[in-house]
């Protein structure tokens, strides 16, 4: 589906006009298709809007990452999600607000010294929605679903062939895989609430050290206290062998059960790992006492490469581990009680994550 967006403007001169993305229409689904099938055209056209080339792969800062912005934003209001904007306008009070509503602009600063020429400080947003809770003595309690949507673009820091220079890398696995799957969540939870609210976030600046999801924690859009968990995509596009890690079950009591009982027929072998330190979005919220889960299916040789591409991910694995996140948030929703959080020693349990 063809989005002609503007890139948001964020305080700053600069506009783009993206022009339409011509993308292949999903096909329709028939009563003979696999019940997957239409999660599966939704996962392929959303990653394949954001690993298209005018997008550039997605750097931090540029015009791409700014219109993937704004692809989801306008995913996420189509659907009537609520905005989480800090602009405290009544017109994005509103359900089906203007997807600006959606965005959460900051300034992001490089946590490296910057090889590539590209400015230190960058203006970026994070976009973040929520599906209120169908309780009304739950739904003030609240579970983060997210991802980061930013990649490497055509800068070689970061990269794992700089003999390609200035290629686009396009992140296909890292991390559009991961973007897909938490705008097909929303669309999910968006039809079906759970008792508790749920809050979709995609973060900016991850790959230049966790900046979107540090900056959302530092000005979270609600009180920190109130977030029972928060549940990480990244890398979820290349499930192999029927297998899925899946790091933080250590970092509530129940954690490692209901992920069990959320791995239903046809089960995935669950790689479970106690860790809830990694490096990824994740980190944020544990550093602040709060239980997670990263979904990962793991490292291949086309990490940081301009071969991360989207004809080598495998989108029904994916869509496999949409359904298992999916019940597993479910049952996190709509428990009666909260999780129990269990803080876990810190940079030793730190592991190698995207």
């Amino acid at each position: 589906m063809p989005f002609p967006f503007r890139a948001p403007r964020l305080g700053r001169p600069r506009a783009l006009a993206l022009a339409a993305l011509s993308l292949h229409a999903a096909s329709v689904a028939t009563p003979t298709l696999h019940a997957q099938q239409p999660a599966v055209d939704r996962l392929r056209r959303d990653i394949a809007y954001l690993v298209d080339s005018r997008l550039a792969g997605r750097r931090t800062g540029t015009p791409g990452n700014d219109s993937a912005a704004a692809y989801i934003a306008a995913t996420y209001a189509g659907l009537g999600l609520r905005p989480l904007s800090l602009d405290s306008a009544s017109q994005c009070a509103a359900a089906r607000a203007p997807i600006r509503c959606f965005l959460q602009p900051f300034t992001a600063r490089h946590v490296a010294v910057v090889a590539d020429g590209s400015p230190e400080i960058m203006l970026t947003q994070n976009v973040a929605a929520l599906v209120r809770g169908r309780d009304a003595a739950l739904r003030g309690q609240v579970i983060v679903v997210g991802a980061h949507f930013d990649h490497l673009g055509r800068s070689p820091v970061g990269a794992l062939d700089p003999e390609a220079k200035n290629a686009m890398r396009p992140g296909a696995d890292d991390n559009a895989s991961g973007t897909a799957a938490v705008m097909e969540l929303a669309r999910a939870f968006a039809a079906r609430p759970t008792r508790r609210s749920v809050i979709f976030a995609n973060f900016s600046g991850e790959e230049l050290g966790q900046l979107g999801s540090e900056w959302f924690v530092q000005h979270a859009p609600v009180a920190l206290d109130s977030v029972v968990a928060m549940i990480n995509f990244d890398m979820v596009g290349r499930l192999r062998n029927d297998t899925l890690i899946v790091y933080g079950v250590a970092t509530a009591k129940e954690l490692r059960a209901l992920l069990d009982s959320a791995n239903v027929q046809p089960p995935l072998t669950i790689d479970a790992r106690g860790n809830g330190w990694g490096d990824s979005d994740q980190r944020p919220f544990y550093a602040m006492g709060i239980p997670v889960l990263h979904f990962f299916t793991g490292f291949h040789e086309d990490y940081h490469r301009a071969t991360d591409v989207a004809e080598k991910l495998a989108i029904p694995g994916e869509a496999r581990v949409v359904s298992v996140a999916e019940r597993t948030i479910r049952l996190i929703g709509d428990r009666p009680a909260r999780i129990t959080p269990v803080r876990l020693s810190g940079q030793s349990e730190r592991a190698r994550t995207p």
